[in-house]
């Protein structure tokens, strides 16, 4: 017990002091050696399917219960015989070989401040398409990632920090949402267990790292890097005029399964662990504030209640957004080479693979690197406030633009009207006949 009050005491004070020093959440080790029974170690009930489960005829006293796409489709069966060592286990089929999405799910409630790995152990027959066999967090895009084909019993698992109300639905499912399958798995002996966590937190972004990410990378750069995301995120709200996430902290944090990108936006933040440790090696190198992590954070300032449809390229519109902070915090980015503040302007004019002068200013009509230096240059000329106008006023809005070109247009049209100035008069002639063909294809 004396190492649970230690701990808590230490977290506690990192939470309440900005910034500070880096901790080692070492709670899970140490709390599974000393009390190897304690419920949160084992918190899932009939966690090894030795109790029998009537998934047709559910009581009040039922654990597991059966979800799906077209759950009349699927089969739900609890055998003594099907598990891993010929003892209690579940199985999943898409039956009559339609492709489906189900899963059997319980709910259950952990420690939000800890950080938690769901494993089971999971055999497939003639899994095709989707998803295919997994574990996740059901109502979420947190899952184990797939698993295909004919397999034997193997151990699948995924590393999560919970909500702040700490009730999650764990999930063993035969597809996913659009991304269905058929054939039929197995499951068995679904564990939940608290994992170590590399913890930095500042007044705005945390950090959630294994302790490999951080190999060879010094503790005051990891401080540093977090306060300049803390710098980040204040200016990401001064353009757009908002907090994501109703002002709670945004967790970036390691996951071992493949998030759907380098990093994929969201709170917490996904960050594939095989990018981790080079990239802050390169923070520390260099000073970058990482392109990757800066351009997943801007998306996060899209706004949980605004109205998206007239933007017309989200990954154009987080660039744009990022750099407005990269030029007002003269923050350093590194893509390839080390761009300083508004240098950064120079990789969308001449330097990226569809910068402007590769492509729109050629005449091509190819490029949304290259589009957003056209709103570069605009910005150059009328400054960031139109800019910050034009949010406001359509995130408001409930306009809807059926094309890209119409967006585009609405956009032009709006910053004209904040600015003062007609601002397609700083497209050279011709140009914004390309930007349509764009738009086009």
């Amino acid at each position: 017990m004396k190492t649970k009050v230690v701990f808590k005491l230490l977290l506690t004070a990192l939470l309440l002091s900005g910034c500070q020093n880096p901790v080692w959440d070492d709670s899970a080790q140490n709390w599974n050696r000393e009390h190897p029974t304690h419920p949160l170690r084992f918190a899932i009930a009939n966690a090894h399917f030795e109790k029998s489960i009537n998934f047709d005829s559910p009581d009040a006293n039922s654990t597991w219960l059966k979800q799906g796409w077209r759950i009349s489709d699927g089969l739900y069966v609890w055998a003594r015989n099907i598990g891993r060592f010929n003892s209690g286990g579940v199985s999943l089929e898409a039956g009559g070989g339609i492709e489906n999405d189900i899963a059997i799910t319980q709910t259950i409630r952990v420690d939000p401040t800890k950080f938690y790995r769901l494993s089971a152990w999971v055999k497939t027959e003639n899994v095709v398409g989707g998803t295919g066999a997994n574990i996740c967090l059901y109502n979420t895009w947190i899952s184990s990632g797939q698993l295909v084909g004919t397999n034997d019993w193997q151990r699948i698992s995924f590393d999560f920090t919970p909500p702040p109300t700490g009730e999650i639905t764990i999930a063993c499912r035969l597809g996913y949402w659009a991304a269905v399958s058929t054939g039929k798995a197995y499951f068995d002996d679904v564990v939940i267990e608290r994992i170590p966590k590399y913890i930095q937190e500042g007044d705005h972004i945390k950090l959630i790292l294994d302790r490999d990410d951080v190999s060879g990378v010094k503790p005051q750069t990891i401080k540093s890097w977090v306060r300049n995301l803390d710098h980040a995120y204040e200016k990401y709200a001064e353009l757009m005029g908002l907090y994501p996430y109703s002002q709670e902290t945004i967790s970036i944090a390691s996951v071992n399964t493949y998030p759907g990108g380098w990093a994929v936006a969201g709170n917490p933040i996904l960050w594939y662990k095989p990018y981790i440790n080079q990239e802050l090696k390169d923070i520390q190198n260099t000073g970058s504030w990482s392109f990757g992590i800066m351009h997943e954070l801007a998306h996060d300032f899209v706004g949980d209640n605004t109205n998206h449809s007239w933007i017309w390229n989200e990954e154009m519109f987080a660039n744009l957004r990022m750099f407005y902070v990269v030029e007002e915090l003269n923050a350093p980015i590194l893509i390839s080479r080390l761009y300083i503040g508004s240098e950064l302007a120079n990789f969308y004019k001449t330097d990226g693979g569809d910068s402007y002068e590769k492509w729109i200013g050629q005449g091509i009509p190819k490029g949304h690197d290259g589009l957003m230096y056209t709103l570069i240059r605009i910005k150059d000329q009328v400054g960031w406030q139109p800019f910050k106008d034009t949010y406001e006023d359509l995130n408001a809005s409930a306009v809807n633009p059926a094309t890209g070109w119409e967006k585009f247009n609405l956009f032009l049209d709006k910053l004209t009207q904040y600015s003062g100035q007609d601002v397609r008069l700083t497209y050279p002639a011709g140009e914004l006949d390309v930007i349509r063909q764009l738009f086009n294809q």
